[in-house]
């Protein structure tokens, strides 16, 4: 699968940078120079992901995401943005933008490619999934005398189940794996007593 990655940054050397790093068999590259350009295009361009520098020209690399989550079409991209030497990150602009991490420019642009590779692999997995009104119902075997009312109650639990697995699914690929315990993952008192 090809993914679209926009990048939107005024460097010449971190465009040239991420253009070598990352293969065209895997991503399709979209660059911009300047925020006003990025916003004439996206209606054009649906990305799997936004690269954005924070102080990107004409347009800061807050407000580009901003716009980018406001457009219902293309609020799953994916946001990184790029942070210069002088950058300072902004937590209270960030805010509710959903951005999967911030990426201090000069960057090791292979590992960057790895990275985004694998955030977008994950999520691709986690939107692909049917949404509980799209699971088809079989309908019921022929011959049983089942009343109406027992029959939508059990169509009504197995769809709870359905979505309940489905959201702790999409929990578990979207959190992050738990850091190990420092005592070596020994229990510290959980679990089974010992009879004295």
């Amino acid at each position: 699968m090809t993914y679209k990655v926009i990048l939107a940054d005024g460097s010449p050397s971190v465009r040239k940078a991420v253009e070598l790093a990352f293969p065209e068999s895997e991503f399709e590259l979209f660059h911009f120079d300047n925020g006003q350009e990025l916003i004439r295009a996206l209606p054009d361009i649906v990305p799997d992901a936004l690269l954005v520098s924070l102080s990107l020209p004409g347009l800061d690399g807050y407000s580009a995401a901003a716009h980018l989550r406001s457009l219902k079409e293309l609020g799953r991209a994916s946001i990184f943005f790029l942070r210069g030497s002088f950058d300072t990150f902004d937590a209270d602009k960030a805010a509710g933008l959903e951005y999967e991490e911030v990426v201090r420019k000069p960057f090791d642009s292979e590992a960057l490619a790895r990275r985004l590779k694998s955030v977008l692999d994950r999520n691709h997995d986690l939107w692909s999934f049917p949404d509980a009104s799209e699971i088809a119902v079989s309908p019921e075997p022929a011959g049983r005398a089942e009343s109406p009312e027992l029959a939508a109650l059990v169509r009504m639990e197995v769809d709870k189940a359905c979505i309940a697995m489905e959201g702790r699914l999409r929990d578990s690929l979207l959190s992050p794996a738990p850091a190990p315990r420092p005592d070596g993952g020994k229990s510290g008192g959980e679990g089974r007593r010992r009879k004295p």
